[in-house]
């Protein structure tokens, strides 16, 4: 059955490939809101112990890149360590993870709408229901009872609640169920390891329930109304190496089932992947590309693309991949663009960014 799986998306793919030329990639219908629409976005970190971190853009149609965005339209930086941002409506909001900021800008122009600094200690990633938003906030990184979920009220850009949550919460995103609202925390564990999600009811702002996963959930993916979560394993420096492991979450209930142990084989990280029509997911062991058809077992079937590769986003829309360098982590970083699917993995572009690329958003 797999076999023959495998066989209907290898034709449907090369009958894609055939069809459409590398100019029509992620190319929308819409006129262009901005400069900056119609193209991917990429949060660079910056540099660790000082200066600030940038936002590039690179454009569907030129393929050109212009780096520093922000600074470049608002005439100031946005701080250290851009650790990552959330496009929702005219909006986007990077958040700045040393600079304890989240700065509010129009995505498709970039001209700054409001910076909010007052309640986050530590933010790391934010997701939005509505008119609030929610950030995850390490509090102090070297106490584990003062990590947090921030609650913004976007129509005044201000935090007017917290709750209190395990530590080291991280990646965060929101699910609709047949009870409402729910919010999932990853908690990888900040400077520590950590090995639980956390399901917040966006009514009451109370942690509902904790699940149990493997040891340091660092991302997930979420299609088909399935929510996969990447474990990546203590790592050897910790005393206590463990395992990484994938697992599937069931929404409705949020029971759990593991899907893979990778067997101390290496730990996986940045989990993407077109689960409805592919069946595929693609992931990072050190630094090389990992791809998995089906993901009830290790499967060799695929490719894996080695390099030194940070991070990872794969376009629904185009069926490309996008995987960022950091190349020695004090110079300007790469995004590499592949072509995954038809049974072979080519590189179609790269293009030189900012200090360490760790987000890629398609916005569009």
């Amino acid at each position: 059955m797999k076999l023959l799986k495998r066989f209907i998306y290898l034709f449907v793919s090369a009958l894609l490939l055939f069809s459409c030329s590398s100019d029509d990639d992620d190319k929308v219908i819409h006129e262009p809101l901005g400069a900056y629409d119609h193209g991917i976005l990429i949060t660079n970190e910056g540099p660790f112990g000082a200066g600030t971190g940038t936002i590039s853009f690179i454009g569907n149609e030129t393929n050109e890149v212009e780096n520093n965005i922000y600074q470049n339209v608002n005439g100031s930086e946005l701080g250290n360590i851009v650790q990552s941002m959330y496009l929702k409506g005219d909006m986007a909001y990077i958040v700045v993870n040393n600079s304890n900021r989240v700065v509010v800008v129009n995505r498709y122009t970039f001209e700054e709408e409001a910076i909010i600094e007052e309640g986050l200690n530590n933010p790391r990633y934010i997701t939005i229901i509505g008119s609030r938003g929610y950030v995850t906030n390490w509090g102090d990184p070297l106490d584990n009872t003062d990590d947090f979920v921030a609650v913004i009220d976007l129509s005044i850009n201000e935090v007017i609640s917290t709750i209190s949550v395990g530590f080291g919460p991280e990646k965060i995103l929101y699910n609709i169920n047949n009870s409402g609202d729910k919010i999932i925390v990853l908690h990888q564990g900040g400077y520590d390891y950590n090995n639980i999600l956390s399901v917040i009811d966006a009514d009451s702002n109370t942690v509902e329930t904790i699940i149990e996963v493997g040891d340091v959930p660092n991302s997930f993916h979420y299609e088909d109304n399935k929510l996969l979560v990447m474990c990546g394993g203590k790592p050897e420096f910790s005393g206590e190496e463990t395992a990484g492991s994938l697992y599937e979450v069931n929404l409705e209930d949020f029971s759990t089932i593991k899907k893979i142990d990778f067997n101390l084989i290496g730990h996986p990280s940045n989990l993407v992947g077109e689960i409805l029509n592919y069946d595929l997911i693609m992931y990072l062991i050190d630094g090389n590309i990992y791809y998995n058809y089906g993901y009830d077992e290790i499967d060799t079937f695929g490719e894996i693309i080695e390099g030194s590769f940070y991070s990872l986003s794969f376009s629904l829309i185009s069926k490309r991949l996008y995987a960022s360098d950091a190349g020695d982590f004090n110079s300007n970083g790469e995004i590499k663009v592949f072509s995954p699917l038809g049974g072979s993995t080519t590189e179609t572009n790269s293009f030189s960014v900012g200090i360490i690329p760790g987000g890629i958003y398609f916005n569009y």
